[in-house]
């Protein structure tokens, strides 16, 4: 899907720009700042916790790419964002728990994830 993206773009000449809008909040740009000054301190562990107050339609689940393309990608970014690194290693843990409608649709609507991020300079 990206590729053919990436291919209209070059086709059309033109730019593209991919923006998280949770990169914008005055809270998790004051948070970045925060770790990237080094006022916190070390970071060694950032905890990101999302839900939605009620599961999304299974209309929308089957056509939204799933918990991952839909939901936790803004918490990927963010993850990247505050702590100013690159995702290398991703662990995975997920289920259905809340709606067994969303498991119909071939999806999950649970996930425990850890992403495992490269230790920096700070740490030594």
């Amino acid at each position: 899907m990206i590729d053919e993206a990436l291919s209209a773009v070059e086709k059309a000449g033109v730019k593209l720009q991919i923006g998280f809008n949770r990169r914008f909040d005055p809270n998790f740009r004051k948070v970045r700042q925060m770790v990237a000054d080094g006022s916190i301190g070390r970071p060694h562990l950032l905890r990101i916790t999302s839900r939605d107050p009620a599961p999304p339609p299974v209309e929308y689940v089957r056509v939204s790419g799933g918990i991952f393309f839909d939901m936790t990608i803004h918490d990927f970014d963010m993850a990247r964002f505050q702590i100013g690194a690159e995702v290398e290693e991703i662990y995975v843990a997920g289920g259905v728990l809340v709606d067994p409608k969303i498991g119909e649709a071939g999806d999950i609507d649970t996930a425990v994830i850890t992403l495992r991020l490269p230790w920096r300079d700070w740490y030594d």
